[in-house]
C-alpha cells in the first residue's frame, strides 16, 4: 500500500479549492502539494476532510507536508498543520526536520511557530547540519 493515500473526500476538497491534481505524482499526496503550492483554503479543506498531517511522501526524501510548507516559508499553512497535530520534530529520510527546512528557506517566517510547537534546536541531519 502506498505511503500517501487520500480519500475521495480529500481529493474533492482539494479540487474545490482549485489545486490541480495533475501535480500529484505517485508517492506525493495532495496534502503535500497543497502545503507547497496550493491556497491555504485547500489545506484547510483537506484537513477538515481528514487528510493526515503526518503523512510521509515516499518520494521527496520522505518529507511530511510540514516540511514542504516550512521550506516554502508558508506561515499560514505551517500554522494550520501544527494546529492539526503535525509533528514539529518529524524527520525526513536524511533526518531533516521541518525546522531545518524553515531555516534553509529564503523566508524563514516559519521558524518561530515551529519552535513554539516544540521543534528541537539540537536536531542534526545525516549531513550533520544543526539548526541552532
Amino acid at each position: 500500500m502506498p505511503a500517501c493515500v487520500c480519500t475521495r473526500a480529500c481529493v474533492r476538497a482539494c479540487l474545490r479549492a482549485c489545486v490541480r491534481t495533475t501535480k500529484v505524482t505517485p508517492g506525493k499526496g495532495v496534502l503535500h502539494v497543497a502545503a507547497g503550492v496550493g491556497p491555504e483554503k485547500a489545506v484547510r479543506l483537506l484537513l477538515a476532510a481528514k487528510a493526515k498531517p503526518n503523512t510521509v511522501a515516499s518520494t521527496m526524501g520522505g518529507f511530511h507536508p510540514l516540511h514542504v510548507a516550512a521550506s516554502r516559508g508558508r506561515l499560514d499553512v505551517v500554522t494550520l498543520l501544527l494546529r492539526a497535530k503535525a509533528d514539529p520534530c518529524a524527520t525526513a529520510a536524511n533526518m531533516c526536520t521541518p525546522l531545518h527546512a524553515a531555516a534553509a528557506a529564503e523566508d524563514s517566517c516559519a521558524v518561530q511557530p515551529l519552535l513554539d510547537a516544540g521543534a528541537s534546536l539540537s536536531a542534526v541531519t545525516l549531513a550533520e547540519h544543526q539548526v541552532g
